[in-house]
């Protein structure tokens, strides 16, 4: 009978120990993949012109959170005019200029692209930022071509819903952008469709089955951003500029609300309320010279 009691007991120990292991572990994949843990880290923002300015008001987003310090750097490396098959080659993985010069101003890789006035500010700007562990990608399939002999339009390849050849391509070229940045250091990369686009609908509005398409893959690195296409297909044309293509300022806001607030939930963190307040400034009307050279060197002060 004792003998049985004691078998018991140690039984029971174990099944304890076993259990106290397993939630140590959960608990400690669940602190190490935080994003908001104090400690100072870069993100990288992948991007192309509609990503001028949000970046700079998620900048201010997260400096308020941290109480005024900065704790939290966003890196802009948008490139206008700059889907993923103008970041990478999707077949090859090889990187293309906007990559080379992104891994040049912020990871401090020589990759032998050429180097601008305005990319040396921006460097100089954020030589004492830690280099990006975080990527924030807010990208495109435009220019994306299909394997099934189809001719992809500029606007995207994936032609609906049920269109497994355009899901698939689209689905691989996510993928391949997200772990390349992962090989050169994201711990985490986060990925979000295009904006609203007037005239290349309901492609680029497609692009959303290819992402789900990657996130059923599960990948550890792998975050979805948020959805920043249906908020401005909504306030189309109110949160667009005069070309109807570009964010205007509340537009710019609406994008960076959706990222903060995309962030905060990996976190399981609240929204805080004085961060949904937009702000009611609209930005100057858009041409491709003066608005766009504005923008980034907004992006570059920012940086």
């Amino acid at each position: 009978m004792l003998r049985n009691k004691v078998l018991v007991g140690f039984f029971a120990f174990g099944v304890l120990l076993a259990r106290s292991t397993c939630l140590s572990a959960e608990e400690g994949a669940e602190s190490e993949s935080r994003i908001f843990d104090g400690k100072e880290k870069s993100f990288v923002v992948c991007g192309y012109s509609t990503s001028f300015k949000w970046p700079s008001l998620l900048q201010e987003k997260l400096d308020r959170m941290t109480g005024g310090k900065r704790v939290y750097h966003v890196l802009n490396a948008a490139a206008a005019g700059s889907a993923i098959s103008k970041w990478i080659d999707v077949k090859t993985g090889t990187p293309k200029r906007p990559y080379s010069l992104m891994l040049r101003r912020f990871f401090a890789r020589n990759t032998g692209a050429e180097i601008s006035p305005r990319s040396h500010r921006r460097m100089d700007a954020n030589r004492d930022a830690p280099k990006p562990t975080i990527a924030l990608c807010q990208q495109s399939l435009q220019g994306i071509e299909r394997t099934d002999g189809k001719e992809a339009p500029r606007a995207g390849p994936v032609f609906s819903a049920d269109d497994a050849n355009g899901i698939e391509v689209g689905a691989k070229a996510f993928a391949r952008l997200a772990e390349m940045l992962h090989r050169d250091g994201c711990e985490l990369v986060f990925i979000a469709m295009h904006i609203y686009k007037e005239g290349m609908e309901p492609n680029i509005g497609n692009e959303r089955y290819a992402l789900d398409a990657l996130m059923k893959k599960e990948i550890p690195y792998l975050r979805r951003g948020p959805d920043v296409w249906t908020p401005t297909k909504k306030g189309f044309p109110k949160l667009f500029a005069r070309d109807r293509r570009h964010p205007n300022d509340n537009g710019a806001a609406v994008m960076a609300q959706a990222w903060f607030e995309s962030l905060l939930a990996h976190d399981h963190i609240p929204v805080p309320e004085w961060s949904k307040k937009t702000p009611q400034a609209t930005a100057p009307e858009f041409s491709p010279r003066r608005t766009q050279r504005a923008h980034r060197m907004r992006a570059i002060q920012m940086n």
